[in-house]
This record gives C-alpha cells, structure tokens and sequence, in this order.
C-alpha cells in the first residue's frame, strides 16, 4: 500500500495527473488547429469561438487575443478588436506586433494620431519593423506631412528592398511635392516588386507612373502605361479615363482625340457612375469642331457637377466657336465666379469683349488676366490686338513685342507687329517683321501680301 501511494503522487504536478494535463493540452492543440482552419477558411466567427476556448484555458498568453482579435478585424468589428489587442499589450508590454495590428485598426477608423502613436511604440520596441516604418508613413502621407511619409518609406526600404508599399506612399509622396522623377523611380520599383509578392496590384501602381510620366509631359510612355494597366485588368474604368486625358494633353492629332472620345465612351460603359466623362467628351467635341455635341455634353456635365468652373468654360469656348457670343460672355463669367483667379477664364472672356467691340471691358479683363499670368503669351498677344483696335499702335506694338519675347518661334506675333508697324507707317520695321513671319511659316499668303504692301509703300516696287 506504501508503495502504491507513492507512485500515485509521483504522477500528479500541480495537484492534476499527467495524463489530465495532456488532455488539457491536447484540447487547447485541436482548437487551435481548429481555429486556424477557420480563419484559413475566412470563417472568422467559427475562428472567434475557437479562441474563445482556448483563451478560457489559456488567459495569460497573449499570442491568444492577437489572434482573435484579428479575427475581429477582419469582419470588420473594429472595436473588439481593439480590445483583444489592448489585452495583448497589457499582458506583455513589448508586443511589437499588438501595437502595430492596433495601430492598424485606430488607422481603419481614421483615428490617425492613435495610429501612429502605436506605430512609434512598435518602432521603439524592434527598430527593425519595416511594416511599422511603412504604415506610419501611410498615414503622415494622408496627413499631407510628406517629408515625414518619404524619410519613414525610406527606412523601411532600407529594412525591406523588396517590400512594394513603401514605395507606393514614398512615390506618392514624392509626387505630391512635385519630384516626378523620384516618383517614377519609386512606382517602378513598386510594379518590379509586386511580382515577389502575393499582392497583384500591378494595374494600379501602371496608373500611378503614368499619372507622373504625365507630369513629366512624356506622353507616350503614359500611354504605354496605361495600355498595360488595360491589358492587365480590362474592367477598369479608370484606366481608360487617364489614358483619354494623356491623349487630350498631348499634342496630339484629331484621330487621337477621337481615340480618346473612344477611350470615355467605355469608362462610362464599364462604369455608369463615371460622369466626369460628359466633361472631357465636351472638351474633345470642342477640339475637333463639333461644337453643338460639345455643347450638349457640357450640358450633362453641368447637371451633375455644378461648381466646375471647367465646364462652364469650356462650354463658353464651344459658344465662341460657334460665334454666340453673349452666351460666351455669360458662360465664362459663370467660370470667373466660381475661380476668379483663373487667367485663362478672364482672357478668354476678354477676347469676346473684343469681339463684341467692348474696349473698356476687354482691356481690363486683359489687364487682370495678365496680372495673374504675366507669362501667358497669349493673354500679351490679344491684348496688342485690343489696342491695335483702339488705334493705340504704340501700346499694341509694345504688347506683341512681349508675346515675342515669351514666345519666339509664333508667326502670328510677328505679323500683328509688322501690321501696327503699318499703320504708323514704320514701312522698314514691318518689312521686318514679315520676313520674320514668313522664315516661320513660308506659305503665310496673308503675309505674304502684307509684305508686298510694305514694300511697295517703302519704295521697293519691283519687290513688292
């Protein structure tokens, strides 16, 4: 019997048998497989209940609340997430990971400053958490604080080259305070590192370096671009809206403003809600001389976005075309309400001023629209014109000689100088300036018979 009593003890710890212990453990194992299942799965409810068992048998161990609390994240119960997570930091306050899934979850509920104090705890923790560096500059990106954003991507990259969100919010960064080259760099990274990672956002980040070769005016590899996003996710909307903008910045000829007509038409097909679209189809009708579909489209557009100043200019533009001019006037008026410090707005309603005879009017819209853009070329150019009806000819040869000065190589500055020069009967000066003219553009008839004129008043007969 003595010898019966001892073994018995011999297999008890903490007052249970050894094989009650490997039960007990055996249970929490098979929750926990159980559970892992489940969130494997995305059946993160039946998950819940599993770590629910397991926490009941298992409260100080706080791996336990980091896991369900992710559980709670991910159906998107913000709240019990964070206080799994809290009860992990409480229970081991050198949880790197809990401070940065906390940090995660204040960043869901737009709860910035909580974010990155989590963040900043996790950094001060493990100096080497590359996930902590970028999301913290995530959220100073979304705080406009973009020096902040680049020096926390930065050293991220430094901990983890071949981690692409630090260089999507580094290039995004660097996009916003207008270093397009280092976007580029940036967002190209970001296309070369998505193919080592499970995460397929190629599409996008195509888009993003496109937005920046934009910038940089290189249209065609925006193009190319986009083109690609297109091939990669032909669903998307988006990417044919940019890629019809690149095609109405650049330079470009009337079939590719009819690609990009082409371009709109399917982001409104694969995206009814899109209705920036009946803005940009207004401006392209404008551009290739189709002015009542311009018309009827920036009238849509109106509907639908009735502070866009825009669209009420371009409407205006559409109007002049068609010579209407009062509803012109009108048009562009609405656009200087809505953005008064817009120059081109001011020049253009300037110009129909002209047009109508309004001299007064037109040249103190010029005046304004010259002093908010003293190097619009333009806006010099049309304001000689002004003067030129007036029959101030000094005044109008001193504005043509600025448009001149801002750009050189337009025949049309040189031949409204060479006119004025007429008209003060300055025969050299506007021989001068017709020759110039024509070395430009060699079949300006125009020009051509002016110079003629020129020459015949200064006494060149046989040249004339």
């Amino acid at each position: 019997m003595e010898g019966q009593k001892q073994q018995t003890e011999q297999i008890k710890v903490n007052g249970k048998t050894i094989l009650q212990i490997n039960q007990h453990d055996t249970m929490i194992e098979q929750a926990r497989e159980l559970a892992e299942k489940y969130i494997e799965d995305e059946d993160y409810n039946a998950a819940i209940k599993e770590y629910d068992k397991i926490i009941q048998a298992e409260r100080d161990k706080p791996e336990n609340y980091l896991r369900r609390g992710e559980c709670y994240f991910f159906i998107k119960d913000y709240d019990n997430a964070i206080i799994n997570y809290t009860q992990a930091i409480e229970l081991d306050l050198q949880f790197s990971a809990a401070y940065c899934f906390r940090g995660e979850v204040y960043y869901k509920k737009d709860d910035y400053e909580k974010a990155i104090t989590d963040y900043s705890k996790a950094i001060t923790i493990d100096k080497n958490n590359a996930e902590a560096y970028r999301w913290r500059g995530e959220i100073y990106f979304y705080q406009d604080k973009f020096d902040e954003a680049i020096k926390d991507c930065t050293t991220a990259i430094s901990l983890a080259p071949e981690f692409p969100f630090a260089y999507r919010w580094r290039g995004r960064s660097y996009y916003e305070i207008d270093e397009m080259e280092k976007a580029v760099d940036d967002f190209t990274n970001e296309i070369i590192y998505y193919s080592l990672t499970p995460f397929n956002y190629t599409d996008e980040a195509l888009q993003r370096r496109a937005d920046a070769y934009l910038s940089l005016r290189k249209y065609d590899l925006a193009i190319k671009d986009l083109s690609e996003a297109i091939r990669i996710n032909p669903a998307g909307a988006s990417y044919y809206y940019s890629r019809a903008i690149v095609y109405i910045s650049k330079d470009s000829q009337e079939y590719e403003y009819k690609l990009a007509i082409e371009d709109l038409n399917k982001a409104l097909e694969l995206d009814s809600d899109y209705t920036l679209v009946y803005k940009r189809r207004g401006q392209l009708y404008n551009y290739i001389g189709e002015y009542d579909k311009a018309i009827h489209e920036l009238n849509t557009a109106a509907k639908h976005f009735p502070d866009d100043p825009y669209i009420f200019f371009f409407r205006g533009c559409a109007m002049a075309n068609k010579e209407d001019y009062k509803k012109a006037e009108k048009d562009f008026s609405k656009a200087i309400q809505l953005a008064p410090e817009e120059p081109a707005f001011i020049r253009e309603r300037a110009k129909i001023y002209g047009m109508e005879g309004d001299i007064n009017n037109a040249l103190r819209d010029f005046d304004k629209a010259i002093s908010l853009n003293p190097d619009d070329p333009e806006s010099w150019e049309f304001r000689g014109l002004t003067y030129f009806k007036a029959e101030d000819f000094d005044k109008a040869i001193s504005d043509l000689t600025k448009a001149i000065n801002l750009d050189k190589d337009n025949p049309d500055f040189y031949e409204s100088r060479g006119e004025a020069y007429l008209e003060k009967e300055d025969w050299r000066s506007a021989i001068s300036n017709f020759e110039k003219t024509l070395s430009i553009d060699p079949e300006n008839v125009d020009s051509i018979y002016l110079l003629g004129i020129a020459y015949h008043c200064n006494g060149e007969y046989d040249k004339a």
